[in-house]
Formats: structure tokens, sequence, C-alpha cells
């Protein structure tokens, strides 16, 4: 469906050259923003841009207790919706402006929200061990407890 879809539009079935463009970054827009943020964390954080690190959003949802596969999972259906929203705003006839200042935004809030996931996994890491030294707290056994439980 995808595929079709890009080759009627690409074939100026629908509307004119000028809202092709925007409205075709939306299908590539996750990996783009990916790419994009953490290339600006990085030169951000005054390190090279091509150096390798943990920055992109599929470790930060591993960091954050997902497994590979849930990650996965939430990205395609993430890249889903920002698919739909393209397809959305390109049947719309958006003007240009419109397009890429919506694009532009999303951009924003992707990266805000990608620059607080550190600290509010460090809030979350620092709960889960307390929930685990509490726990351990109150299922403390004795080797007495145990003794008394075999017996019994």
């Amino acid at each position: 469906f995808l595929a079709v879809h890009l080759i009627h539009t690409s074939q100026g079935f629908y509307q004119p050259e000028s809202s092709r463009f925007p409205s075709c970054l939306w299908f590539v827009f996750l990996p783009l923003a990916d790419m994009f943020s953490t290339l600006l964390g990085r030169v951000i954080r005054r390190r090279s841009p091509l150096k390798a690190d943990r920055t992109h959003i599929h470790h930060i949802l591993q960091r954050a207790g997902l497994h590979k596969h849930k990650a996965l999972q939430l990205l395609i259906i993430v890249h889903a919706f920002f698919i739909g929203i393209g397809i959305w705003f390109f049947h719309l006839d958006l003007h240009l402006f419109y397009t890429a200042f919506l694009l532009a935004f999303v951009f924003v809030l992707y990266r805000l929200i990608l620059g607080m996931a550190p600290r509010f996994i460090r809030i979350r890491n620092r709960q889960l061990k307390r929930r685990q030294k509490e726990l351990a707290k109150n299922t403390f056994v004795t080797n007495e407890t145990i003794c008394d439980r075999v017996s019994v």
C-alpha cells in the first residue's frame, strides 16, 4: 500500500509538486529526527558527532526498562503514526509552510522529550532500587525460619 501510494504521489496524480516533499518527510520522520537529535546532542555536549554512543531512541527505551523487542514494537507503532500523519496532511492539501512548520514543531517536541528522558530514567531506577530494598527487608528469611518450615 505504501509503495503504491508513493508511486501515485510521485507521478502527480494528487496535488502540485510544492506540497509533495514535506508530506513525504513524514514517512521518514522518526529515523531522521533520531539521527539529527543524536547529532545535535553530541555537538551540544562538545563531542564528535560521528562518535558512537547510546543516545539513540532505541537505547533510551531499553534503559527505561523495555526489552529490545518491545522497544522495536513501540518504535514501529510511532513510525506508523507519523506515516499516517503524512498521508493525512498530503490528502488535506496543506500548504508547504504549514507542513514544514508542523515538522519542525514535532521535531522540537521530540528533542525536548529525549532531553528529559535521562532524568526520568534515573528517577525510575531510584524508585525501583528503593522497592527492591524494601522487599528484601520484608522478605528476609533466616536459617531458623527455613528449618521451622521444613520440620512442619
